[in-house]
Parts: structure tokens; C-alpha cells; sequence
């Protein structure tokens, strides 16, 4: 029963780190259509989906646990705490950092 329940908490921080990847992505384009700087203003789903994909592998991979863990404590923080200013920087929209 230990398995299972180790499969499902690694799934679901797998899962989490797809949406994070995902939002990335997304953050990464608006901020990048908003500046000027994207000449493309192509919205790539296959791109979201390799960001995703590149975020469930962060996620997922033991070694780089301790800094997405971190890195999800900080978010709980900021939306504990309300900061809603924060939500839109960089640091609470990057994957890991």
C-alpha cells in the first residue's frame, strides 16, 4: 500500500510541475508580447507542451526536489500571505530559480 501511495504523491508533483512548466510558458509570452520583443506573435502549443513536459522532468527527478520543493513553499507564502503584486514577477512565475 506504501507504493501506491508513493506512486500517487509522485504523480501528483509530477502533474503540478507540468502546470507549472505550462504557466511558465504562458507568463513568459505575455511578458514577452507586452515588451515588443516577440516578432512572432504566434502562440505555439507544442512549445507549452515541451515547457510542460521540461516541468514535469524538473518536478519528478530526485535531485532537483529540494529546489522545487523550496520553490513551492515560496508560492504558498505569497498566496498565504495575499501578496498579489508578487504573483506577477519573475520569481513566482519561473519554474525553478
Amino acid at each position: 500500500m506504501l507504493s501506491r501511495r508513493l506512486i500517487v504523491a509522485i504523480g501528483s508533483y509530477g502533474i503540478l510541475g507540468f502546470y507549472r512548466g505550462v504557466q511558465e510558458y504562458n507568463y513568459n509570452f505575455e511578458k514577452d508580447l507586452q515588451s515588443g520583443r516577440k516578432k512572432s506573435t504566434q502562440y505555439l502549443y507544442t512549445e507549452q507542451i515541451a515547457r510542460g513536459i521540461m516541468g514535469l522532468t524538473f518536478y519528478i527527478c530526485p535531485f532537483l526536489f529540494p529546489f522545487t520543493f523550496m520553490k513551492e513553499l515560496y508560492r504558498l507564502e505569497v498566496v498565504v500571505r495575499g501578496l498579489e503584486e508578487e504573483k506577477r514577477g519573475d520569481q513566482y512565475n519561473r519554474l525553478a530559480h
